[in-house]
C-alpha cells in the first residue's frame, strides 16, 4: 500500500439512540464478550456475570451511557491510478 489513513472515532449512545442497560448487557453477553466468557468454566462464568449484574443493579436508565470506539482505516494499492498522479 502506498497511502493509508486510520483513526479512532468515539461513539456514544446518549442522548440518542439510547440502549436500555439490560439490552446492552444481553448484547455484550451474546455477541461481543461471548468468546471471552466461553473461555471460562461454567462456575467462573456465572460468578463473573453475577458480579457485573450486581454492579449494574443500582443504575437506572438515566445513569447508563454506552461509550465505545470505532477503528476506521482506508488504503489503496500503489498501482491504483489515483495514487500515481
Amino acid at each position: 500500500m502506498s497511502r493509508w489513513r486510520c483513526w479512532l472515532t468515539a461513539t456514544r449512545s446518549a442522548p440518542a439512540p439510547r440502549w436500555r442497560p439490560e439490552d446492552h448487557f444481553d448484547y455484550q453477553v451474546r455477541m461481543n464478550s461471548r468468546l471471552r466468557l466461553q473461555s471460562l468454566d461454567r462456575e467462573d462464568r456465572e460468578a463473573c456475570l453475577g458480579r457485573v449484574r450486581d454492579r449494574l443493579a443500582d443504575a437506572d436508565d438515566e445513569h447508563y451511557v454506552y461509550r465505545g470506539e470505532v477503528f476506521m482505516a482506508t488504503a489503496f494499492k500503489s498501482d491504483h491510478p489515483v495514487g500515481n498522479q
